[in-house]
């Protein structure tokens, strides 16, 4: 048994050791009991990902809704407001009223950079990426 801050109690088997005072674990959840902690990984994954990212009314995006508006900046130096749809460790979609960016261009989406890898009808997806320093 295993107590994890802010998931609470976890059983499960030790597979392997990893190093001094580490262990791969199995982990014995109920189908319910992995939706939950999936769910709970997901929003601190997202809260320390984003953790810094501003939006146009200074809350941070991982507290948005999936209606909330953001400022996104292309490459190009052109900036639009765009609705947040859907956002996760990968990446983020957004609906916006401009023209679609380019696949593959620079997009950057409060303080997180990334590529746009699709469009979807009224906006596009960026998967995030660290951008690498100009010059480069």
């Amino acid at each position: 048994m295993l107590y994890l801050d802010g998931f609470g109690r976890v059983s499960g088997s030790v597979a392997r050791h990893c190093g001094e005072g580490e262990a791969a674990v199995i982990f014995d959840f109920s189908a319910h009991k992995r939706e939950k902690m999936a769910e709970q990984l997901t929003v601190a994954m997202n809260k320390q990902l984003f953790d810094g990212a501003i939006v146009e009314d200074e809350k941070p995006i991982f507290a948005a809704r999936p209606d909330h508006m953001t400022r996104i900046e292309f490459e190009d130096g052109q900036t639009c407001m765009g609705e947040i749809l859907d956002f996760s460790l990968a990446g983020v979609t957004v609906r916006t009223g401009r023209p679609p960016p380019l696949i593959g261009s620079w997009a950057r989406i409060g303080s997180i950079h990334g590529r746009v890898a699709r469009l979807i009808e009224g906006g596009f997806a960026v998967d995030f990426e660290p951008r690498p320093p100009k010059g480069a």
